[in-house]
C-alpha cells in the first residue's frame, strides 16, 4: 500500500509543477521564461562547448585510428588521399558492390601485378 501512495504523490507533485509551469506572466509561460533562461545561461554555454570538444575529439580519434588500421592493413594509400573512402574499403558487405562499381568505371577492383614485378633480382 506505501508503494501506490509513493506513486499516487508523485503524480500529483507532477500535476502540480505542470500546472504551475503553464502559468503566463506578461504574456508568457514560466515553461518558455524557464527554457530560455537554461538555453542563454553562461553555464550552458559552458557545457555545450565542453560537449562540442568531446564529440570533436571523438570523431578525430575514430577518423584517425580507421587510417591508421587502413593503413598498417589496409590497401596501403594514403590517409590523406580518400579518409572517406577508405573507411569502407575494406567493409565485406560493400566489397562486391565496390567491385561492381569499378568495373563498371572501367577500373580494376584489384590491383594487376606483373610477372616483372614478382621477379627477385640477384
Amino acid at each position: 500500500m506505501d508503494e501506490f501512495k509513493f506513486v499516487l504523490k508523485c503524480l500529483l507533485i507532477s500535476c502540480v509543477i505542470v500546472i504551475f509551469s503553464q502559468t503566463r506572466i506578461s504574456g508568457e509561460t514560466l515553461e518558455n521564461k524557464a527554457f530560455i533562461f537554461f538555453k542563454h545561461s553562461d553555464t550552458a554555454h559552458w557545457v555545450r562547448a565542453a560537449a562540442d570538444g568531446g564529440v570533436k575529439l571523438i570523431r578525430e580519434g575514430v577518423n584517425k585510428t580507421q587510417n591508421f588500421i587502413s593503413d598498417k592493413f589496409g590497401n596501403g594509400s594514403s590517409s590523406e588521399e580518400a579518409p572517406q573512402q577508405q573507411a569502407s574499403s575494406n567493409t565485406g558487405l560493400f566489397r562486391k558492390l565496390e567491385k561492381k562499381e569499378s568495373q563498371q568505371l572501367g577500373e580494376t577492383a584489384e590491383p594487376e601485378i606483373n610477372e616483372d614485378d614478382l621477379a627477385i633480382e640477384e
